[in-house]
C-alpha cells in the first residue's frame, strides 16, 4: 500500500498538503468523533510516505530482507533450523511487519509455548507495554485473552495475530492503564502470563470475574441503558478482511464481551484497534470466516453479527 501511494503522491509537496486535507477532513466528517488512535496512524502513514520519496530510500520491510537477516541473526545463537521453519510457517503479513530482531525473540517464545499451554513476553513501561502471547490456535483464545488482560485491569488498545502454517499463533497486544502508571515488577507480569495460561485452558472463570469486578467497582456516569450507537461493517476498504466498527458506552469486560460475541459467530479476529474516550468505546476489528478464511458478505449474516453484537452489549 505504501509503495503504491508512494508512485501516486509523487512529490513530498504533494504529501503535505494532503496530510493536511485529510487531516481536516477526518476531524470534519468522523462518524463518531477523532480519537487518538486515528491521529496517530494518519501521522504514521505520513512518515512512511515521506521517508518513501528520499532519494535515499531503500525498503527493509521485505519478505526477502526479513528471512537474510532472521537467518542471520539466528545463526549467530545457534537457532538456524528454528528460523528456518518460521520463515516457512509464517504468514506474508508477519514477514512484513514484524522485524528481523523482535521474531529472533519469537523463536524462544515458540519453544517456550511447545513445552506447556502457552508463553508470553513482555516489554514494559510505565504508561505502556507490549505483550506477546503464543499457544495453539484455539476457539475464542482472543476474547479469553482480552478477559484475562481485563481482570489484571489492563485496557488493550490494539492487538495482532499471526497464525502460522503448523497451528501457532503469535498474538501481540499493546496494554495500557489509564488512571495510574504499569507496574514494573517481574512478579506481576509474572502472574499475568500465569492468568493467560489458565484461561485458554478454561481454569480461569473470566466472565465470572469480569461481572464481580464490574458490580464491585464505581457507578459509572453514562446512560443506565447501553445502547449501541454504531454498528458498521466495511467490505471495501481491505481485500482479506471485513472491517468491523463498534460504538458503544464503555463498561468493564466490553473487549471481553465483543470478542467472545464475534468467536461464537464464527469470526476470526486478525487486527484490532481499541479506544476510549468520554466514557465511549470505539472498537475497531479486522474479521474473517475462521472457517473459511474469507470474508464475511452474505447481509443475512452481518445481520445475524449485527444483532448478536447489539444484544450482547445491552444485555
Amino acid at each position: 500500500m505504501v509503495q503504491e501511494a508512494i508512485e501516486k503522491v509523487e512529490t513530498p509537496e504533494k504529501l503535505r498538503m494532503l496530510y493536511l486535507f485529510t487531516y481536516a477532513n477526518c476531524r470534519a466528517i468522523g462518524r463518531a468523533g477523532w480519537f487518538a488512535w486515528r491521529d496517530a496512524l494518519l501521522y504514521e502513514l505520513y512518515q512512511y510516505l515521506m521517508a518513501g520519496l528520499s532519494p535515499d530510500f531503500r525498503p527493509s520491510a521485505t519478505r526477502e530482507h526479513f528471512g537474510e537477516e532472521l537467518l542471520e541473526r539466528a545463526a549467530e545463537i545457534d537457532r538456524t533450523a528454528e528460523a528456518e521453519r518460521l520463515i516457512s510457517n509464517a504468514p506474508e503479513r508477519y514477514k512484513v511487519e514484524v522485524s528481523p530482531q523482535q521474531a529472533v525473540q519469537h523463536l524462544e517464545l515458540i519453544a517456550r509455548a511447545a513445552k506447556r499451554p502457552a508463553a508470553m513476553t513482555y516489554e514494559a513501561g510505565r504508561r505502556q507495554a507490549r505483550l506477546w502471547f503464543c499457544s495453539s490456535d484455539l476457539p475464542g483464545r482472543f476474547a479469553h485473552v482480552a478477559g484475562a488482560l481485563t481482570c489484571k485491569n489492563l485496557d488493550i488498545v490494539r492487538a495482532r495475530a499471526f497464525t502460522l502454517a503448523d497451528g501457532t499463533v503469535l498474538d501481540s497486544f499493546q496494554v495500557y492503564r489509564e488512571d495510574r502508571p504499569l507496574p514494573m515488577n517481574e512478579d506481576f507480569w509474572r502472574s499475568v502470563e500465569e492468568d493467560l495460561i489458565r484461561s485458554v485452558e478454561g481454569e480461569l472463570d473470566v466472565e465470572t470475574a469480569i461481572k464481580e469486578m464490574e458490580e464491585s467497582g464505581p457507578v459509572a456516569s453514562v446512560p443506565t441503558r447501553r445502547e449501541v450507537g454504531t454498528v458498521h461493517f466495511d467490505n471495501d476498504s481491505s481485500p482479506d478482511f471485513t472491517i468491523l466498527d463498534v460504538v458503544a458506552w464503555d463498561r468493564v469486560g466490553l473487549l471481553y464481551i465483543l470478542c467472545r460475541t464475534l468467536g461464537k459467530a464464527d469470526l476470526n479476529i486478525e487486527f484490532a484497534k481499541i479506544s476510549t474516550r468520554l466514557g465511549l468505546a470505539q472498537d475497531v476489528f479486522y474479521v474473517d470466516d475462521s472457517k473459511t478464511g474469507e470474508k464475511i458478505t452474505s447481509d443475512q449474516r452481518l445481520g445475524e453479527v449485527r444483532r448478536a453484537l447489539e444484544q450482547a452489549i445491552s444485555e
